[in-house]
């Protein structure tokens, strides 16, 4: 059929108008998707923590410094060849291991010789007391015989005291009967009787006179044995004296050979991890050296020395005296939790050109966590506020009219809260008023955000834990 004249006219439009309602569905469907891509553009990714209700502990946080409990440097009392070393370096030791041996050989040998003399002084203190003792028994018998000396003396005087009185009557008798004969009133007989009787009683005398010279001489004797076993009592106690003062030096000698002896084997005197020695074996030692060979910390226990500002000493020593305060120390190894301690000391007087008090926390450091010289995180808690409510450090933003919030509502939307703050421990801030327990708070991707404005959570994050100081 062949077109007429009009047909061909709208031919083109009838063409155009088929174009267009076949493109409608698509545009339709391009326009929807960009709206969808604005709506989209107008929410704003964030992250975001939780409100919560627990214990918030008040603690005061500082950079220590770890120490170790105890630090020995050991030296040889005594000198001599090295002879062994019996651990390696950086071995942890036990108190009374053996560490070094000087070769004992001289001091063997000189033990030996002052043990000989020691026995010789012995041997003469063994003789000194049995010569004491048999002066001791000769001493009685010397004053015994002086005794009786004295009283043969006394005897001796008083039968010449007799005598001598007998002599004399005597004397007097033949004189008389002399008289008598003369005048031929006796006999020659009587007194040639009386004459004879007076001779011998005189000779008795002269008897009597030699036998007390005898007696005398006898004291004088007896006394001088008697002064000699004294004596000799005296010497030989003396001798005892000082054959006991020879046997204590040699017996001194003895020790100190045994104590120089012991000292060749050197043993550690304390619990702890060795350093690298400074001596090998075969080399001579000298006596107290200057350079020790070897030094040995005590690292379990362990120390952490740390100052804090001296504004927060009444409140350090109020809580210290109530009971035992709590420290943690931290180290700067990721994942690693703090280790547990206690304070164990508060300086005597606070440092005037710091403003600091010193302060020292005991830890039991089984794991070894903490070295000495290591730089530590710690954390000094003072006390606890039971039952606060508490958001993540970061959520909290200063604005013209204070701090604020921007809590996540069930829409996907955000609102401001002003709050009202208290103390700022670790990563968490405790919040006195303006937000409730469980809402949800923005903590990160605040620069878009405005009340109202949609946000979507990504990685949220769990409240932090509690570890760190006290915000000032």
């Amino acid at each position: 059929m062949r077109d007429t004249p009009l047909k061909s006219a709208f031919r083109p439009l009838i063409v155009l108008v088929a174009a267009l309602l076949a493109v409608m569905p698509f545009l339709a469907s391009c326009r929807k998707n960009s709206e969808n891509q604005a709506a989209r553009k107008r929410i704003v990714p964030v992250t975001a923590g939780e409100i919560v209700k627990k214990t918030l502990p008040v603690q005061v946080s500082a950079i220590g410094t770890v120490e170790e409990l105890a630090r020995v440097e050991v030296r040889s009392q005594v000198g001599g060849v090295l002879k062994e070393v019996y651990f390696t370096e950086g071995q942890f030791v036990r108190q009374g291991a053996p560490l070094f041996l000087i070769d004992p050989g001289p001091y063997e040998a000189s033990l030996e010789k002052v043990e000989g003399s020691r026995s010789k002084d012995r041997s003469t203190v063994l003789q000194a007391r049995a010569s004491y003792e048999r002066t001791l028994k000769e001493e009685p018998q010397a004053r015994a015989n002086y005794e009786k000396a004295l009283a043969q003396v006394s005897q001796a005087e008083a039968v010449l005291k007799k005598d001598t009185v007998q002599a004399q009557n005597a004397a007097v008798l033949e004189k008389r009967y002399a008289d008598l004969i003369e005048k031929g009133f006796t006999t020659q007989a009587d007194y040639d009787q009386y004459r004879t009787n007076a001779e011998a009683l005189k000779a008795t005398v002269e008897s009597d006179r030699a036998s007390l010279a005898n007696a005398k001489a006898g004291v004088r004797a007896a006394r001088a044995d008697f002064e000699r076993a004294v004596a000799n009592s005296r010497a030989t106690r003396e001798t005892i004296g000082q054959a006991q003062g020879a046997l204590a030096m040699s017996t001194a000698d003895v020790k100190s050979a045994r104590i120089d002896l012991g000292f060749c084997s050197i043993t550690s005197p304390i619990e702890g991890r060795t350093g690298s020695y400074n001596i090998d074996r075969g080399n001579v030692i000298k006596a107290n050296d200057t350079n020790p060979l070897v030094v040995i910390n005590k690292v379990r226990p362990i120390y952490v020395s740390f100052t804090v500002p001296e504004k927060w000493l009444p409140e350090i020593k109020k809580y210290s005296d109530l009971g035992t305060l709590k420290v943690e120390a931290a180290t700067r190894e990721e994942g690693k939790k703090g280790e547990k301690g206690k304070l164990v000391f508060i300086d005597n007087a606070v440092d005037t050109t710091t403003g600091t008090i010193r302060l020292k926390g005991l830890f039991q450091n089984r794991d070894l966590s903490l070295w000495p010289g290591q730089f530590v995180d710690v954390s000094l808690t003072l006390t606890v506020h039971p039952d606060v409510t508490v958001a993540p450090r970061d959520a909290v933003q200063s604005g013209q009219k204070g701090d604020y919030v921007f809590i996540v509502k069930e829409g996907g939307t955000v609102d401001l809260r002003i709050v009202k703050t208290g103390l700022t421990v670790g990563e968490e801030t405790e919040i006195l008023e303006g937000v409730s327990p469980g809402e949800k708070i923005v903590t990160d991707g605040f620069q878009k955000l405005a009340p109202g404005t949609a946000v979507e959570i990504k990685n949220p994050e769990k409240p932090p834990g509690s570890r760190g100081g006290l915000k000032e």
